[in-house]
């Protein structure tokens, strides 16, 4: 039997890892997956595409991963979960994996495709029935072609399960890729029982977008937990360490539980961070006691840990604080910002900026301001809102912003 100590440092992993013990909350937007999700193609329409999006840390991935566990409770459902968008060379082996799924058969062995003198194009059903040559060079597939030679080989080909296709992090999907392609097929196809579930940052419309993905069912915008949510996940999250074996008694939990979940502003990444920190705190004790536990020592690892993220956030972006500084300045105003006054906005701030710092920014995004904003909306520095207005993806983060001691590149 596993000691509480082995299971805190399970639940530690789980709290950061994009697959919390608990999901709670998002009551206004499940209805709306469930209400899209059960009629894709070929009784729903063609396109039947979802897009989850959100902010760093807004809880896209444990959303997936829950989603994920309800769909498998459906006997005539099967479930695909890219983690992150995978590389073009991984493309014939998702079409594999979707073929097994769909028939409800084991994966083939081999999902490769290739020509010899002709031309050979290989999707979803011509995978599926395994006729596969030897690897020469790798094609595109597509599932029109693919139809075709499963045709010819076993006289038509019908799929006996529908499936959900869940990927994340298409803010990074390359538009002339193979997953791009793969990602359109299913998009465009109406032959198939395949739902498209994509997540990603406030940027991945634009993204799908520029892979001719457009009809978008229903686009689900993640933002922080209702405060009672929050609550909700820590009051469970620590009721259940104390009844693996942590000593704590019901006020205790309480106390704790209102203590991280104000800490976290109720956002949901936050929130696990300072759970993250609990569990560190109690696993330091021979025997776990949150009476015994140095809340003050809990509260400031989260409070470095949540600094450190937004500050690897802020690098990922490769643009000079002072540009960021100035965007969160304006946003903490009050102003309205569309994205023509954001790059205004950050024209202002280059032309600021020492000859040196500059001279770097113009060599990164070759002078030009919509590449910028473009890299701090993937780097989830800024987001854009449904009108299009730039924005703050979580408030503590322009506090982050407005804290640093000096603009620096």
């Amino acid at each position: 039997m596993a000691s509480i100590h082995d299971y805190l440092r399970l639940s530690r992993a789980a709290a950061v890892g994009g697959a919390p013990r608990f999901f709670v909350g998002r009551a206004a937007d499940m209805p709306r997956f469930w209400a899209a999700g059960p009629n894709p193609p070929p009784d729903g329409p063609p396109g039947t595409t979802i897009l989850i999006q959100g902010a760093p840390g807004a809880g896209k991935t444990a959303l997936l991963a829950h989603l994920r566990r309800r769909v498998e409770q459906d006997a005539e459902a099967g479930t695909l979960l890219c983690g992150s968008a995978p590389g073009d060379d991984e493309a014939s082996g998702l079409y594999g994996e979707l073929a097994s799924l769909l028939i409800d058969a084991p994966p083939p062995t081999r999902r490769g495709v290739s020509r010899r003198e002709t031309r050979i194009e290989a999707g979803v059903p011509a995978v599926a029935r395994g006729g596969i040559t030897t690897l020469q060079e790798k094609v595109p597939p597509t599932f029109r072609a693919a139809r075709e030679i499963a045709r010819d080989q076993r006289g038509g080909w019908s799929p006996k399960r529908r499936v959900v296709f869940f990927i994340d992090e298409v803010q990074t999907l390359k538009p002339a890729g193979a997953i791009a392609r793969l990602l359109l097929d299913l998009h465009t196809q109406a032959e198939l029982p395949v739902l498209l579930v994509c997540a990603g940052l406030g940027s991945s419309q634009s993204a799908l977008s520029a892979a001719e993905l457009s009809r978008i069912g229903s686009v689900i915008d993640l933002g922080a937990l209702e405060g009672d949510e929050a609550l909700d996940c820590a009051v469970r999250s620590i009721s259940d360490v104390v009844q693996r074996g942590v000593t704590g008694s019901n006020a205790t939990i309480k106390l704790w539980a209102e203590a991280l979940a104000e800490a976290s502003d109720n956002w949901p990444r936050h929130l696990q961070v300072y759970l993250h920190a609990a569990w560190s705190e109690l696993l330091g004790q021979d025997h776990p006691n949150l009476d015994r536990a140095d809340m003050d020592a809990v509260l400031s690892n989260g409070h470095e840990r949540r600094a450190t993220y937004y500050e690897a956030r802020l690098n990922a972006s490769q643009t000079p604080i002072a540009v960021s500084l100035a965007l969160h300045r304006r946003l903490t105003d009050g102003a309205v910002l569309r994205r023509e006054a954001a790059l205004e906005v950050i024209d202002a701030a280059v032309e600021a900026l020492p000859s040196a710092t500059r001279a770097r920014w113009i060599d990164r995004f070759h002078g030009n301001s919509e590449h910028c904003l473009d890299a701090l909306l993937r780097a989830g520095v800024v987001s854009l809102d449904a009108m299009n207005h730039c924005a703050s993806p979580i408030p503590s983060f322009s506090t982050h912003i407005l804290d640093a001691a000096e603009p620096t590149s």
